[in-house]
């Protein structure tokens, strides 16, 4: 049973889940981010550890990212263990935006053994963009050896190589 403080702001992320209405879910941010924050990170706190609807996690570790909350990609690196891919990429793609390298030992994990090549194929640019040197042996090995294709047709090895010529070029 969810407290009336929780309830309240599951509602909100409920709206951003449910509703088509672009003025409603824009709402429900903003309301989202008026949050005194002590409030939000109890909330997050206790969804992370507890919420089972994949959309709700998505968007409670988009919340946490856009609030710029301190040890931001440190609270969502727990959902990388996701049984759904689909979240496990989103999370990928949300820890290479945040600039923060203490991601990059799970992004690499990711790379390495995501059954999910949509999610390899992120953890590959995620670490691009967050351009540790420490991750280009396993890009190597990545863009010698994964050849595996999204239904985009893009590869992982390609966007591995990617990730190298980014990290390269921003040392």
């Amino acid at each position: 049973m969810r407290n009336s403080s929780d309830q309240k702001i599951y509602n909100y992320f409920q709206i951003l889940k449910d509703e088509i209405d672009v003025v409603a879910r824009k709402k429900a941010v903003e309301e989202i981010l008026k949050i005194e924050e002590s409030v939000f990170l109890d909330f997050v706190s206790r969804a992370l550890n507890s919420e089972k609807d994949v959309e709700i996690l998505a968007y409670t570790a988009d919340m946490i990212m856009k609030r710029k909350i301190e040890g931001r990609a440190s609270l969502i690196l727990p959902l990388l263990k996701s049984s759904n891919p689909v979240l496990r990429g989103h999370i990928c793609g949300l820890l290479g935006n945040s600039g923060d390298k203490i991601a990059v030992n799970m992004l690499i994990d990711r790379l390495k053994s995501d059954e999910s090549v949509d999610v390899r194929l992120t953890a590959a640019h995620a670490l691009g963009k967050l351009g540790d040197k420490k991750a280009i042996p396993d890009l190597i090995e990545a863009r010698e050896h994964d050849f595996s294709k999204d239904m985009d047709g893009w590869s992982v090895s390609h966007q591995a190589k990617m990730a190298i010529e980014e990290i390269e070029q921003n040392s």
